[in-house]
C-alpha cells in the first residue's frame, strides 16, 4: 500500500503532537506541527477520487503558492496553521481507478465508521480532526478537492441546515433553528477573487447520500462550519473571464492560489487582526487587486483576439 504524504505548513517550527492513533498507525502517529499559538487551523484534502485528475492540479497551486516568497503567502503562513492531505486516494490512483479505493469503497462515502484496515487514510485523517477538536482547536476551514463531470465552474458544496430544510419546503421557524450564516462568506470571496468560481453554482444543502462524505462528517461531527467540497469542472465555464473555455492546468492551478488568497480575506473579515497585520494585508491585496486587473485585461485582449482570428479564418474557409 502506498505511503499518504501529509504536510503541515506554517511560519515557524512548532513541536511533535502526542501519539493519539493506535501503534500500528505508521506515519502519521507522530506528526509535526509548524507553529502554534492561537492560530487557526486550516485542514484541506484531495484527491478522494482517483479520475478527478484535475484537483491534485488545483492542489498543486496551493501548495506552490502556500511556499513561496509571495509576500500574501507569507502572511498567510503567519495568519493560519495548514494541515494538508494532498492524496487521500494514492492506491486507486496508481491503479487507475475512477472513484474506488484497492478495497473496492468509495472513500468518500465512509467517513462515518472508516476503518483503520481497510480506509486507513480517511480513519487517520478523521483521528486528526477529533484530536484537534479535542484540544478545542477544530479547523476554521475544512476543504476537500474534487473534479465535477457535467457541471460548469469552480464551485463549493457547503453545510447549511435552514437550506436544507427551505429545499425541502419545510417551515423554519427563526426563533428557534439560528444557524451562522458565516459558512457563505467564503464562497462570496471567492466568486470576487477567483476567475473560475461561481457563486451561485454552489449549493450548501445537506442530503441523506451525502451523509457519510467528508465535508458533511467534519460539519456535524467536527463542528466546523466554513466545512466545504470544492468542485471544479472538468469542462468550461458558463461566466466571467473564462466563459466558454476549457479550463486547463494553468487556470485550475490558478484556483488553488486563489483560494489561498480568498483565506486570507476570510480571516480579516471573520477573526481579530493586530493593526499591524490589518495595514500589511490591506496594502498587499490592493497590490494583488491592482495585478489582477492588469492580468484580467490581457487573458481578454488574448481571448477576443484568438476568437477574431478563428472567425476570420473559418470565413476564408467557407
Amino acid at each position: 500500500m502506498a505511503n499518504v504524504s501529509f504536510l503541515a505548513v506554517s511560519s515557524e517550527l512548532g513541536k511533535e503532537l502526542p501519539k493519539c492513533w493506535p501503534e500500528d498507525s505508521g506515519d502519521l502517529s507522530s506528526i509535526l506541527v509548524l507553529g502554534g499559538g492561537s492560530r487557526p487551523y486550516v485542514f484541506l484534502t484531495a484527491r478522494v477520487h482517483p479520475g478527478e485528475s484535475n484537483a491534485s492540479w488545483v492542489m498543486k497551486g496551493t501548495l506552490e503558492f502556500l511556499v513561496s516568497s509571495d509576500p500574501i503567502a507569507e502572511l498567510l503562513r503567519k495568519c493560519f496553521i495548514f494541515k494538508i492531505v494532498p492524496m487521500l486516494n494514492p492506491d486507486g490512483v496508481i491503479h487507475g481507478n475512477l472513484r474506488c479505493s484497492l478495497s473496492g469503497d468509495d472513500l468518500n462515502r465512509q467517513w462515518l465508521t472508516p476503518s483503520s484496515q481497510l480506509h486507513p487514510t480517511i480513519y487517520h485523517a478523521k483521528g486528526l480532526l477529533y484530536y484537534l477538536r479535542s484540544i478545542g482547536r477544530a479547523p476554521l476551514v475544512f476543504c476537500d478537492y474534487h473534479g465535477h463531470s457535467q457541471k460548469k465552474n469552480v464551485f463549493l458544496y457547503g453545510c447549511s441546515i435552514k437550506e436544507t430544510l427551505w429545499q425541502a419546503g419545510c417551515m423554519v421557524d427563526t426563533a428557534v433553528v439560528t444557524e451562522d450564516v458565516g459558512y457563505r462568506t467564503l464562497p462570496k470571496i471567492l466568486d470576487k477573487v477567483a476567475p473560475a468560481f461561481v457563486m451561485n453554482s454552489c449549493s450548501f444543502l445537506v442530503e441523506k447520500s451525502r451523509a457519510s462524505t467528508a465535508r458533511v462528517v467534519v460539519w456535524k461531527e467536527m463542528g466546523v462550519l466554513r466545512s466545504y467540497t470544492m468542485e471544479s469542472t472538468y469542462c468550461s465555464c458558463s461566466h466571467g473571464l473564462y466563459r466558454g473555455l476549457q479550463l486547463g492546468t494553468k487556470e485550475l492551478e490558478e484556483m488553488g492560489s486563489k483560494f489561498c488568497l480568498g483565506l486570507l480575506i476570510l480571516h480579516l473579515k471573520s477573526l481579530p487582526c493586530s493593526k499591524e497585520l490589518m495595514a500589511q494585508a490591506a496594502l498587499l491585496l490592493d497590490l494583488e487587486e491592482e495585478i489582477t486587473d492588469r492580468a484580467q485585461r490581457c487573458n481578454l485582449f488574448i481571448f477576443h483576439t484568438v476568437s477574431r482570428v478563428r472567425s476570420a479564418s473559418g470565413k476564408a474557409r467557407n
